[in-house]
């Protein structure tokens, strides 16, 4: 599982690059075969990121030398070079040059001081690196200097969750720790950022932190303060609400949190469909008493 997740996260990294790249300012400044060329690399990169164990060492050397070509022909575009660059740490990594990995990444962020983005996740690199090495308390040290030098980055906010999910699998009891320790940030950064969108987003991630713990009744809790303060968005939080409140065989909760909006915006245009999970709340409600 530790792997998977370390994989997922690396992939973001490589992939969603591209997937960026495509839609940038510059894109339009370079030719299909730029782009053709450009995805032929990442395709290549992706392939032996999902294997790296079966990947001999020249496959590795050819894939960062065709990212080698692309910051060398195309030194006008910032964009193609700052993914080229972090491909090629990425690949340094998963060929286990970790230190050679990490001077390339120190390198690399040199050039672009200013770019919170590609500093964020050049920075979750150096983690991952030492992770990889097997040196847990040094990759703990640089996750955490990226949840507070980018706390705004999508790496910043998800690295949190990351470590609780590493802590659970060594140690439930340092897990647990570590998933309340992720809670009380969440709750810094929503407290710190009212009604602006850093405070949604923490708002999520502290749903999924209490989701991924199956604590439905924090999950309740959080799902209520979304829909409260972000009212237009309440409609695609009901199925969970509706879940939570059954698996906790308590529907009273979903009830109480449909009638809390309905107080707080009666002119909503969805009051009409909240009273609605609200009579079938009340109606499964009504079915567990017949049952017990």
């Amino acid at each position: 599982m530790k792997k998977a997740l370390s994989v997922y996260l690396i992939l973001l990294l490589l992939v969603y690059g591209g997937l960026r790249y495509l839609g940038s300012k510059d894109a339009s400044k370079n030719t299909y075969a730029t782009e053709t060329r450009f995805w032929k690399a990442k395709a290549l990169s992706q392939k032996i990121v999902v294997n790296p164990e079966s990947t001999p060492p020249p496959l590795f050397e050819k894939s960062r030398k065709r990212f080698e070509g692309i910051i060398k022909d195309y030194p006008g575009n910032p964009t193609l070079i700052k993914e080229s660059n972090l491909s090629i740490a990425g690949l340094l990594i998963f060929e286990k040059k970790y230190q050679e990995g990490r001077n390339f990444l120190t390198k690399i962020r040199k050039d672009f001081p200013d770019d919170k983005a590609f500093n964020a996740r050049s920075q979750f690199l150096v983690g991952f690196s030492y992770e990889k090495e097997g040196h847990w308390e040094a990759a703990l040290k640089e996750y955490r200097l990226l949840r507070d030098r980018y706390p705004e980055s999508q790496l910043g906010l998800e690295i949190p969750l990351y470590i609780a999910r590493h802590d659970l699998k060594t140690d439930s009891k340092k897990g647990s720790e570590s998933y309340e320790a992720a809670a009380d940030y969440y709750r810094r950064l929503i407290q710190e950022h009212p009604k602006k969108p850093l405070q949604f987003l923490a708002m999520s991630y502290l749903l999924g932190g209490y989701e991924e713990q199956k604590k439905w009744e924090k999950a309740l809790e959080v799902l209520k303060e979304i829909i409260l303060t972000y009212p237009r968005m309440s409609r695609m939080y009901f199925p969970r609400i509706d879940a939570y409140s059954l698996r906790l065989k308590q529907p009273e909760k979903g009830i109480a949190i449909y009638e809390s909006f309905i107080q707080s915006y009666p002119d909503h245009k969805d009051v009409a469909l909240f009273k609605k999970r609200i009579e079938r709340l009340k109606s499964s409600r009504r079915t567990q008493k017949n049952v017990s």
